[in-house]
C-alpha cells in the first residue's frame, strides 16, 4: 500500500503508516488513518501486490474508486474508476486515488475485487478512530474484518468530514 498527504506541511489528515509499505502474506499491512476534513487538501492512496516467489501467480486484484450518490467525484474522489493493482515479482503500485471528503455532500466508495484464483482473498479491517459517527461506511468493529472473495467484491465508504476522528484501514492477502 502507498499512502501520503497531498500537503506535506499538513499531514494530520493522513496518519499512520505513510509512504510505501509491503506486508508479507498472510500478515496485515500497518494501519493507515484517513481523516480528510475541512483542512487543506487530502490523501493519496494506491495498492499493489509484491509476489516475489510467484506464489499467487494468476491473481488479479482491482480497486474501484467512485463517488457515492450525491458525492462530488471531481473534487472528493480523485482519479475515479477501476484500476488494476499490479501483481508482480517486483514492487509496483497501481494508480493513485485522491481522497478529500470534507464537508461536501456524499463520500467515496472503495471496492476491492479479486479474480484469477479461487484460493486467494483480501481481508479488510475498516473501523472508526473513535465512535461510530457514520464516517466509515461499511465498517466492522476494531479487530474484525470483512473479506473480498473471488467474484465477491467488497466496498467500504470514506466519508470523513468535520465529525470527530477518521477511519483506520489495514489489508491482508491470504490463501483461503
Amino acid at each position: 500500500m502507498q499512502f501520503y498527504a497531498d500537503n506535506p506541511n499538513n499531514p494530520s489528515q493522513c496518519r499512520g503508516a505513510t509512504g510505501q509499505q509491503w506486508a508479507a502474506a498472510p500478515g496485515w499491512s500497518s494501519p493507515i488513518l484517513i481523516d480528510t476534513d475541512q483542512r487543506n487538501q487530502g490523501c493519496q492512496l494506491a495498492f499493489g501486490v509484491y509476489d516475489g516467489d510467484g506464489s499467487v501467480a494468476g491473481l488479479s486484484l482491482s480497486y474501484t474508486w467512485q463517488a457515492s450518490h450525491g458525492g462530488n467525484g471531481a473534487t472528493q474522489c480523485g482519479n475515479q474508476g477501476t484500476h488494476q493493482a499490479p501483481v508482480n515479482q517486483f514492487r509496483a503500485f497501481g494508480p493513485l486515488l485522491g481522497a478529500d471528503t470534507d464537508q461536501r455532500e456524499g463520500w467515496c466508495n472503495l471496492t476491492f475485487s479479486v479474480s484469477g484464483r479461487s484460493d486467494v482473498v483480501v481481508d479488510v479491517q475498516w473501523f472508526p478512530e473513535f465512535e461510530n459517527n457514520g464516517q466509515c461506511q461499511g465498517y466492522v468493529p476494531q479487530g474484525q474484518y470483512r473479506t473480498a472473495y473471488p467474484n465477491g467484491p467488497l466496498t467500504i465508504g470514506v466519508d470523513t468530514d468535520s465529525r470527530n476522528g477518521g477511519c483506520w484501514l489495514s489489508l491482508r492477502l491470504r490463501q483461503a
